[in-house]
């Protein structure tokens, strides 16, 4: 194609790629450019007008190419601080293996009511509350129910998700040898599980495979929760799928 530009001292043609092309002419009052086959464009953009529209198509990719490296760098921080947990958490499991599945170790589970303004490990266990929050039921663990709980609790795949901002635990397992006792807390509305000895708490998020799993076990030993657990944990995946869209 054969193209036509007169009485124009200069020009040059800028492009911005993933933009447009911009025709920078010297001289505000330059003739239309005109091919063979084509009919006329409109009048060549002013100056002014072309540096505005450069400065600002300039800073518009420039600030999506930072959200980019942004977002980047945010994901591998998150990676790393997730293998720190999990390696964390791996630490805690391997030093109290041995304690928690014992044959001899009896295990008692509650089932308890907390907010944020009740529950507190600084607060005294009573008959009647734990931490502060409320006992609803009681039992002792049969040695299968002990097994599955176990099993769940050292499967590291039911780890590795972000936690909430809270921790209001609903579930209380606590393993008992002697003089020693390690508890277990489990919340799965702000998704954490926290393993404490001599009120030191250790904490790993669940995922929802976790969530999932440790519901099962609130249904195993609190029958009466099947309902409310069923429903917190579809709600659970519904977030998740709305989440990944």
């Amino acid at each position: 194609m054969r193209s036509v530009w007169s009485s124009l001292p200069s020009f040059s043609i800028i492009v911005i790629f993933g933009c447009s092309i911009v025709l920078d002419a010297r001289a505000a009052d330059a003739p239309e450019f005109m091919d063979e086959n084509n009919p006329p464009l409109p009048p060549v953009i002013k100056p002014l007008e072309i540096e505005a529209t450069i400065s600002e198509n300039g800073a518009h990719w420039q600030a999506r190419e930072d959200m980019v490296r942004q977002k980047r760098k945010d994901e591998e921080l998150r990676k790393k601080r997730n293998k720190q947990a999990a390696e964390r958490w791996q630490k805690v499991l391997d030093k109290f293996e041995k304690f928690l599945s014992a044959d001899n170790v009896r295990v008692h589970a509650r089932l308890i009511e907390s907010t944020e303004d009740t529950f507190s490990l600084d607060k005294e266990k009573t008959n009647e509350r734990l931490y502060g929050s409320k006992i609803l039921a009681e039992c002792d663990v049969e040695k299968d129910d002990r097994k599955a709980t176990t099993d769940t609790l050292f499967n590291l795949s039911n780890y590795g998700s972000p936690g909430a901002n809270c921790f209001w635990p609903g579930l209380q397992l606590e393993f008992v040898n002697g003089s020693e006792s390690v508890e277990v807390l489990v919340c799965l509305e702000c998704r954490w599980i926290r393993l404490c000895h001599q009120k030191k708490p250790e904490s790993r998020a669940l995922n929802l495979d976790g969530i999932e799993a440790f519901g099962a076990i609130f249904k195993r030993l609190f029958p009466q929760t099947a309902e409310q657990i069923d429903s917190l944990v579809a709600s659970k995946k519904n977030a998740g799928k709305a989440k990944s869209r």
